[in-house]
């Protein structure tokens, strides 16, 4: 069971006890609902959306999605499509490659490419990373970079910040020199 499904049912259940059984009528039940269905709104909040990946890439560099689309070989243009590619896989892991790549009428072998660019420039170069950093922190995100010991790279991690009891659920990223 999902994170969101987890605090879904244990809202649901302590409505419920709170409320005699005996006495619950329609009314309780469609009060009970209504509090189902905010709570499902709150929820909803905890997950980036690719709307919102792109609306956080456009502000960050200034482009359009559209320009993003438009197959230019501009770093200007090609930067923000690769990140835009890299955040929706790596916080919306129901999303396949494929899927990915038709948004940006890509192959998903560039999907891949674009993958391996990302992770590059986030070992390399330090004003990339704070950039990756914000889009993240605006899309609810805590990260982290711990330098690596034994020289070159490190390690950028990044966790869901969570509005319900202040916990948080991990998103598996580490990458790694």
């Amino acid at each position: 069971m999902s994170l969101k499904e987890d605090l879904y049912e244990q809202a649901y259940n302590s409505i419920l006890k709170s409320v005699p059984p005996e006495t619950l009528n329609k009314l309780q039940e469609a009060v009970v609902m209504r509090h189902m269905a905010n709570l499902g709104h709150i929820l909803a909040g905890t997950e980036a959306t690719v709307k919102s990946i792109v609306m956080e890439v456009e502000k960050e560099f200034d482009v359009t999605f559209t320009e993003m689309t438009n197959g230019s070989r501009q770093r200007f243009f090609v930067v923000p499509r690769q990140i835009t590619m890299w955040l929706i896989s790596k916080t919306r892991k129901n999303i396949t490659l494929e899927a990915i790549g038709a948004l940006f009428d890509k192959h998903h072998a560039t999907v891949i490419h674009a993958f391996n660019q990302v992770e590059n420039d986030i070992q390399t170069d330090l004003e990339y990373r704070e950039r990756l950093a914000m889009i993240l922190n605006r899309l609810g995100f805590e990260t982290t970079w711990k330098q690596s010991d034994i020289g070159r790279g490190g390690e950028f991690t990044f966790t869901r910040k969570t509005n319900h009891d202040k916990t948080e659920a991990p998103v598996e990223q580490e990458c790694e020199a």
